[in-house]
């Protein structure tokens, strides 16, 4: 039993020192706490497994890891890491990625269910989780995104019914959903987005 402790406590110094390493460029404690989400992202996704991966948790700028964009003061406003090898799940921690404005995931190996804190990143713009093996019900919460335009949740394992909240995205103009497992009934709201669904399955 100590010996399980005593390597518990050694990965926990291993993780911390690697989160303060990477992170430790920057100052101000906003944008540490979006490294350490990103940080947090690149453990639950199997880093060490990407395709790409250059700069990532190394001593260096987050703003220069492979994906990762910034604006002028350092807060990232883009994640896109397509086709890139990713596995495992989405971390809790998105929420501190508050200047997201695009999230392009899709064509990896990602699975388990869309976290509902997505609805807290209301800067996004632009989602593209499609091609991946995510499951379980579209959270209806992400009709909080008013500033969403392109949600692509296409060719996955979601299930249920398609959120009639969805309809109500002032600025979406693009959805597509085709390629799930979904419920057949449409919302209404929802029908006027096209392409609703691909048209070889119709």
């Amino acid at each position: 039993e100590t010996g399980t402790w005593g390597d518990v406590f050694a990965m926990l110094l291993v993780l911390l020192s690697s989160v303060f390493g990477a992170c430790s460029h920057h100052t101000k404690p906003s944008v540490q706490l979006q490294c350490g989400a990103l940080v947090d992202f690149f453990e639950s996704t199997q880093g060490q497994q990407w395709t790409r991966r250059s700069e990532w948790l190394g001593s260096t700028d987050m703003c220069e890891w492979y994906g990762v964009v910034c604006d002028d003061d350092s807060n990232v406003i883009g994640l896109k890491l397509a086709s890139n090898n990713l596995k495992g799940t989405l971390p809790p921690t998105w929420p501190r990625l508050s200047h997201l404005e695009t999230l392009d995931l899709s064509h990896n190996l990602l699975q388990g269910t869309l976290p509902s804190s997505l609805s807290r990143l209301t800067r996004l713009r632009d989602i593209d989780l499609s091609h991946n093996s995510f499951s379980g019900n579209i959270p209806s919460n992400l009709s909080n995104l008013n500033a969403l335009s392109v949600l692509a949740l296409n060719h996955n394992r979601l299930e249920g019914e398609i959120p009639e909240e969805l309809g109500n995205l002032p600025r979406l103009r693009l959805l597509m959903l085709y390629g799930n497992p979904l419920s057949s009934n449409v919302p209404l709201k929802v029908r006027r987005f096209s392409p609703l669904h691909d048209r070889s399955e119709l």
